[in-house]
C-alpha cells in the first residue's frame, strides 16, 4: 500500500513536470532560463530564502516561466492563470498561509473582474443605471476564491525579518478554463440575485 502511494505522488509531479516542458524551443528555454537567473540574483540581494525541500529560487522561476508559455490548443488562451501573495507573520506557517490566501484572492479578483466586464457588455442599458458591477465583482471574488480546490504550487520563498519575523512570497497556478466557469458560474448567480431584485428575468436582464 505504501508503495502504490509512493508511486501515485511521484506521478502526480511528474505530470506537472512533463507539462511545463511542452512546445518549448532552445531558444525560449534559454531566455527563460536567463531571466529566472536575474530574478533569482534580485531576490538573494533582498534576503529571500528558498524554502527548504524546495526547489531553489531560480528553479522555481525557470519552472514559473514554462508554465507561462503553456495555452489551450487555440494557442492563444492561457493554460494557467497566476496569483500572487506576500505576508508577513511571527511564524512560517502562519505568513505562508496568509500568503496563500491572498494569491487566491487576486487569480479570484483577476477572473472575477475580467468575467464581469465580458458579461456586462451583454447587460441592457436600463438594467446597468440599477446594478453595481464593484458589488458584483467584490461578491463574486470572495465566492470563487473559496471554491479554488487544488493549486499548482510555483514559487514558495521567505526572508526574515528584524530575526523575529518570516515574510513569505508565495505564486500559485490555476487552469484557467476551470477557474473561468467556475467565475462565470458565480457572477451569473450574483447577477440573477439582482435581477430578482428588479423584478426581472436574467436572461431579459442581459439581453439574451
Amino acid at each position: 500500500m505504501k508503495k502504490i502511494i509512493i508511486a501515485l505522488v511521484l506521478a502526480i509531479f511528474t505530470v506537472g513536470a512533463v507539462d511545463a516542458q511542452q512546445q518549448l524551443s532552445d531558444k525560449e528555454t534559454k531566455k527563460i532560463e536567463k531571466s529566472a537567473k536575474k530574478e533569482a540574483k534580485q531576490r538573494a540581494k533582498e534576503g529571500y530564502k528558498s524554502t527548504p525541500g524546495v526547489k531553489s529560487i531560480e528553479g522555481q522561476l525557470i519552472y514559473k516561466g514554462k508554465l507561462e508559455t503553456l495555452t489551450e490548443d487555440d494557442g492563444v488562451t492561457p493554460k494557467y492563470i497566476f496569483g500572487n501573495g506576500t505576508t508577513k507573520g511571527g511564524t512560517y506557517n502562519a505568513a505562508k498561509l496568509a500568503a496563500m490566501e491572498a494569491a487566491k484572492l487576486q487569480i479570484a479578483e483577476s477572473i472575477s473582474s475580467e468575467t464581469a466586464a465580458i458579461i456586462g457588455n451583454t447587460i441592457t442599458n436600463d438594467a446597468q443605471a440599477e446594478i453595481s458591477s464593484e458589488k458584483v465583482v467584490a461578491n463574486a471574488k470572495t465566492k470563487v476564491a473559496q471554491k479554488l480546490g487544488r493549486m499548482i504550487p510555483v514559487i514558495e520563498m521567505y526572508k526574515d525579518i528584524d530575526g523575529k519575523k518570516k515574510e513569505v512570497t508565495i505564486t500559485i497556478a490555476y487552469e484557467y478554463r476551470i477557474v473561468k466557469e467556475m467565475a462565470e458560474q458565480v457572477i451569473r448567480k450574483e447577477l440573477e440575485q439582482e435581477a430578482e431584485k428588479l423584478g426581472q428575468d436574467v436572461d431579459k436582464l442581459l439581453n439574451l
